[in-house]
């Protein structure tokens, strides 16, 4: 079974990885099989349907992120219409970007009680994390600090309990969003 530091090395080393807490870091052997999905130009925009079957699936969906797909508030209605229970960090920007160019959408989620949102206070050194069920969809950097079309997914192992640890160092470094 690949791990973290041992599957895609391509990939994984040439992406920053210095936002993963220490202790998880030392624990990536927990996140099974991995592979990279790698977006053509005309899917940059499109969501990852296997992710999104996956948190379909699994009743929870969790992500921290420092973007939004443009259609987030179509997307996370549909989740919890069917019975998804959604959990949402975002950075101090992307939530002033929300209330600045995305206010109504933005309200909406917060008024639905299937979505818990809440705000870190800086930016991440991460494009995003998302877990649902024993999947973990990771969205990097490079090193130097730029987006790439590549994603990679763990899936299987302890990946839940690692993303679990993962979500919960951010959301105790973060403030809950009750309103605008």
């Amino acid at each position: 079974m690949a791990t973290l530091l041992s599957c895609e090395w391509d990939y994984l080393g040439t992406h920053y990885l210095d936002f993963i807490p220490p202790d998880l870091l030392r624990r990536t052997d927990e996140l099974g099989e991995c592979y990279v999905v790698e977006t053509t130009l005309p899917e940059l925009f499109d969501v990852n349907e296997e992710m999104l079957q996956k948190a379909r699936e699994s009743k929870f969906y969790y992500e921290v992120t420092s973007s939004i797909h443009p259609h987030f508030g179509n997307i996370f209605s549909e989740l919890t219409a069917e019975g998804v229970n959604i959990s949402l960090i975002i950075s101090r920007s992307l939530h002033e970007k929300l209330i600045k160019d995305n206010c109504k959408e933005f309200q909406a989620i917060l008024g639905n009680s299937g979505i818990t949102l809440y705000v870190y206070p800086g930016n991440f050194e991460f494009i995003s994390f998302t877990l649902a069920d024993h999947t973990i969809l990771l969205r990097l950097l490079t090193q130097e600090g730029y987006y790439d079309n590549k994603q990679i997914m763990f899936a299987k192992g302890n990946a839940h309990q690692w993303g679990e640890e993962f979500f919960e160092y951010y959301k105790a470094r973060s403030e809950r969003i009750r309103g605008i």
